[in-house]
């Protein structure tokens, strides 16, 4: 990921060259820019072909390794620690809850390490071109940082009442299932219904409240976003008239840098808030499997007695 990351970087400088060296501005020999590009493509498919294996592999080990350690937590609790309602959160835990540690932790992870480096490399080569701009373009970078703070953390609340409502509903179907007959029995077909919906009604309103509250996260992040980029380009535009020796190459891979800037900031903080949201489903299953039960362990019979035999 940081070769594949990387790249993008190198492609940049490498543009840079080709322009000024078309516009007569570098006097470096085209056909050495040729077998730099050349090299580095090579370096760059031999990687995406390790990566298109081992990211695969990465996240099937993780979710394997950790949903085997909660099933071995979860035979190691006393007989009468697994009541009806305990049984449908673990439920749910094992089966809506992990898409998010999958997505918004695990993967977020390479997802990290992309943006990061993308973001590092930009920076190092955008401060060997114009440190003043480079400095503007810092400057403005950090109001789409402070303004989705408090949107973050709403998104994380948000997210855990979801994972707790999903955690409610399969109860509710697991409880209804299990009494389809004594609900036929005595014809609640019609109480059942109403049941259920009132419950439907509940989880897709959180539902709802957790995607309006990463929607309100990204519409944020996205409007400070274009602010510091207008800003940027303003900077750079006064530099670029001011006749400090920045080459047309500069200007125009300038601009493309400033989205490797730009992507991680637009990028992050839904990101961030994501995970944060993860790790809280997996606190909350981690409180559940190590808190310390308090239930008194079944008594199993030390032996078993045989019926009398009926009277022939």
């Amino acid at each position: 990921m940081v070769i594949l990351s990387a790249y993008n970087i190198i492609i940049s400088w490498l543009l840079q060259k080709i322009i000024d060296i078309a516009a007569g501005n570098d006097q470096t020999p085209l056909a050495m820019i040729a077998l730099v590009a050349a090299i580095t493509f090579v370096v760059f498919m031999g990687a995406y072909f390790i990566y298109r294996t081992a990211r695969p592999n990465f996240i099937r080990a993780a979710m394997k390794q950790y949903k085997a350690g909660i099933f071995e937590k979860i035979l190691e609790r006393k007989m009468g620690s697994l009541s009806d309602e305990n049984t449908g959160r673990l439920i749910s835990a094992l089966t809506n809850d992990m898409r998010a540690v999958e997505d918004y932790y695990l993967d977020a992870i390479l997802v990290a390490v992309d943006i990061g480096v993308s973001f590092i490399g930009a920076i190092i080569l955008m401060l060997w071109y114009s440190p003043l701009l480079t400095l503007a373009a810092i400057s403005f970078s950090i109001l789409p940082l402070l303004v989705s703070l408090s949107p973050a953390q709403k998104l994380a609340e948000a997210e855990k009442k979801v994972s707790e409502g999903n955690a409610r509903y399969v109860e509710l179907i697991k409880d209804i299932l299990s009494g389809f007959p004594i609900i036929k029995s005595f014809q609640a077909e019609k109480e059942m219904q109403e049941r259920f919906q009132l419950d439907n009604g509940k989880i897709e309103d959180m539902k709802y409240a957790r995607r309006y509250a990463e929607e309100n996260v990204n519409l944020l992040s996205t409007g400070a976003s274009v602010m510091m980029r207008l800003g940027i380009f303003f900077v750079g535009a006064w530099i670029a008239a001011s006749g400090t020796g920045v080459t047309p190459g500069i200007v125009l891979v300038f601009l493309q840098l400033v989205t490797f800037v730009i992507s991680p900031i637009e990028r992050m903080p839904p990101l961030l808030a994501n995970r944060k949201a993860a790790i809280a489903i997996m606190d909350k299953l981690s409180d559940f499997l190590y808190v310390n039960d308090e239930i008194k362990d079944m008594e199993m019979p030390q032996t078993l007695i045989d019926e009398p035999s009926p009277p022939t």
